[in-house]
């Protein structure tokens, strides 16, 4: 069965990409894109590529979880769905990518000229619709939410929407209706040689533990608390319906550790790769169980509320 390649997957692996491949760095500096950077939903700064000294990376990163999150919440308010992207222009030709990974995650891409901006739609064809009009854009079955205007000087919701509805459906709940699995407790308990994770979830009035055991080494502590997590959401699921975590591993930068995820879910007609990110926070096992979380809630959220009504 193939793995539906969707965009949450493609605009992490891009980042990862490219962060890792000398000579799209190359490319891109040579026309102007010389800093970029991956950045959690909250603003905190958990990678990036930087050639200007400069940078205050952190007000950056913290602009730009403010411009994302006023765009989701008209995107949301209008029905629009979700946002593909922000691009950001300037009188003197700079330009501001925003590439949202998920709900926890964005990166970021800093261009000092036009160039630069083309040569992104280039290494990121996941974006190259949102950067060939400079615009705010909603999913792929969505029209443009806005017509391509002169550069502006701030960042900011598009003045003239496009009243434009969602071909996906729109999950309408009744007050009260939970929406999504909401962590509990995370534990982690250490005997000698083993060591065994415990995280319990709940939906509604529904909670339900997951256990994983395994060798007692620090380096698999996030495993072991992923693989229960995982354990967990499965309970959750209905017939068909499937979870496994295909990798989780730490992140730095100069200043903060987040960790992030990839997991795969099976439904009764595909597979898709769903990445999640969070803050590590010291903790080994909630960290690992906000990570799967993040990766898993937003994609789960239609399935569990069909099965609680």
């Amino acid at each position: 069965m193939p793995i539906v390649d969707n965009r949450e997957a493609r605009a992490l692996r891009a980042f990862q990409g490219i962060r890792e491949d000398p000579n799209a760095l190359e490319r891109l500096s040579a026309r102007g894109v010389r800093n970029l950077l991956l950045a959690s939903g909250d603003g905190l700064v958990i990678d990036a590529v930087i050639a200007s000294k400069t940078l205050d990376l952190d007000e950056i990163a913290a602009s730009a979880a403010s411009a994302l999150k006023v765009a989701r919440e008209k995107a949301a308010a209008l029905r629009l769905g979700a946002v593909e992207g922000i691009v950001v222009e300037f009188e003197a030709g700079e330009g501001v990518v925003l590439d949202p990974v998920n709900d926890e995650a964005m990166a970021i891409y800093l261009s000092d000229a036009r160039a630069g901006m083309e040569q992104l739609g280039r290494e990121l064809p996941h974006l190259a619709r949102v950067l060939d009009f400079g615009r705010e854009a909603t999913g792929p079955q969505v029209p443009a939410a806005a017509v391509r205007t002169p550069p502006v000087t701030e960042l900011g919701p598009p003045s003239a929407p496009a009243p434009a509805m969602p071909t996906a459906p729109v999950v309408a709940t009744a007050v009260g209706v939970p929406r999504r699995l909401v962590l509990r407790k995370a534990e982690l308990e250490t005997v000698g040689f083993t060591a065994a994770a415990l995280i319990e979830l709940s939906f509604g009035d529904r909670r339900v533990i997951g256990r994983a055991v395994g060798r007692n080494i620090p380096e698999q502590y996030l495993r072991l608390a992923a693989e229960a997590t995982v354990r967990a959401v499965t309970e959750f699921l209905p017939t068909g319906y499937g979870l496994v975590l295909e990798n989780i591993q730490p992140v730095s930068s100069a200043t903060e550790v987040a960790v992030w995820a990839n997991v795969i879910l099976t439904t009764p007609t595909d597979e898709a790769l769903l990445p999640g990110i969070a803050r590590l926070d010291g903790d080994p096992s909630l960290t690992a169980a906000k990570t799967v979380l993040s990766a898993v809630n937003r994609r789960l959220e239609p399935v569990l509320v069909d099965l609680s009504r």
